[in-house]
């Protein structure tokens, strides 16, 4: 029995049927990336690869008169510039033009220094803003002009 001799309505199915699998095909491949780099970050984690931290967290308390370095500063000035409200992890990406990692990376550090506090905004939003001590060294660094009263 050839496949154009089946009734209408297996066909109808079968022709449905390659439609969805070829609908849902992107998507799949989409979320096996994802998963796939999710769990390659994890492995270079635990083996402790380019994903982990670079400097300790007792390293940072013990040193906190460490440099800043490029990177760090200029996520720093950028929040400095900020409304006060602070900045996604998203967006500091998108403005600045980083790379995820190294933006994750340097907000790390500078939590870890007691520069920046991470606020949630939403449920499933986190913002970044300036701690006290953020602030009164982004005023040391030229980052925040200070107006002066004569």
């Amino acid at each position: 029995m050839p496949l154009f001799d089946l009734p209408m309505s297996i066909l109808f199915l079968l022709f449905l049927w390659l439609f969805i699998l070829i609908g849902f095909y992107p998507a799949w491949k989409r979320a096996a990336a994802k998963f796939r780099r999710l769990r390659e970050a994890r492995g270079k984690r635990q083996k402790g690869g380019p994903g982990v931290a670079a400097m300790p967290a007792e390293d940072s308390a013990a040193r906190p008169s460490r440099q800043l370095d490029d990177f760090e500063i200029i996520i720093l000035r950028r929040l400095a510039q900020g409304d006060g409200k602070g900045l996604s992890r998203r967006r500091l990406i998108a403005e600045l033009h980083l790379e995820p990692p190294v933006v994750s990376q340097a907000l790390r550090t500078l939590q870890m220094r007691e520069l920046v506090v991470e606020v949630r905004v939403l449920p499933f939003g986190t913002h970044f803003m300036l701690s006290r001590k953020g602030h009164e060294f982004a005023v040391a660094q030229g980052f925040i002009p200070s107006i002066l009263e004569v």
